[in-house]
């Protein structure tokens, strides 16, 4: 999402940022930003010099468009890779080797869900998470030591019948 988003696309105003270029027709939506986050959007959009509407929001350095792999070098990577040097130092394992922005994407989305939101809302604002809502995990649980299952701190009552919880 972050790599397809436009100046034009993220609206102060009315608060919400619009996903039109999505891979899906399900994925396209309005999210709804955190007030803490659309502050820093607005600081972001501040800091932009005389942008045009269809322009990046997120450009790099030269202006383009990022890609998937340029965030995940300058965002996921680096975090790990400090974080790793933290759980070192405290004795604990290192984080899985591939954490992506996608990777951060589910667990945000398994935290939602551990924090009491509705799946309705969820899908809403998050676009489409039926696919991968098997597989969505949070760094939180007994597997390898680092990460585990959502369905393993989700009281059983709150799940969702028929995706993949056990």
């Amino acid at each position: 999402m972050l790599c397809r988003v436009d100046v034009r696309d993220v609206d102060f105003a009315h608060r919400h940022i619009k996903v039109e270029d999505a891979k899906t027709e399900a994925g396209v939506r309005k999210v709804d930003p955190r007030p803490m986050l659309l502050d820093d959007l607005l600081a972001w959009r501040a800091s932009l010099t005389d942008p045009a509407p269809e322009s990046p929001f997120f450009p790099t350095r030269t202006g383009n468009r990022r890609t998937k792999d340029n965030i995940n070098a300058r965002v996921p990577r680096p975090a790990v890779r400090r974080a790793n040097e933290r759980r070192e130092q405290r004795g604990l394992p290192p984080l899985p080797k591939r954490v992506t922005a996608h990777t951060l994407r589910r667990t945000y989305l398994s935290m939602m869900f551990a924090a009491g939101a509705e799946l309705s809302a969820v899908a809403r604002s998050e676009g489409p998470i039926f696919g991968p809502f098997p597989s969505v995990s949070a760094g939180i649980g007994p597997k390898n030591g680092v990460f585990g299952p959502i369905s393993s701190w989700i009281p059983m009552w709150t799940r969702p019948a028929g995706y993949g919880w056990s």
